[in-house]
């Protein structure tokens, strides 16, 4: 993945504010997810040091065609009432 594949948008994205800022976000969970083992959001968020609502949000933008259509699995982590959630990138 390169900085020059990253096309953010949405309502509130002004791309001089938030261009660079998102695309060190997608580049450092990117590469914590690449690894390929099953890691939280908040796993991943302490690895890249990323926030993580934007952990999540970069995880979901993996999966979009314009970032790789990169396969990202999820699956319940424990007792299955806490609600917890790991994620795995599958390489291509």
């Amino acid at each position: 993945m390169t900085q020059t594949e990253m096309r953010f948008d949405g309502k509130s994205f002004d791309p001089k504010l938030d261009g660079k800022r998102l695309t060190g976000q997608m580049l450092r969970d990117w590469a914590v997810l690449k690894v390929g083992d099953w890691l939280t959001d908040e796993e991943i968020a302490v690895i890249s040091g990323d926030p993580v609502v934007s952990v999540g949000s970069r995880r979901r933008d993996l999966r979009k065609e314009r970032f790789g259509a990169w396969t990202v699995e999820s699956r319940r982590r424990g007792d299955p009432s806490l609600g917890i959630w790991e994620h795995r990138l599958v390489l291509k």
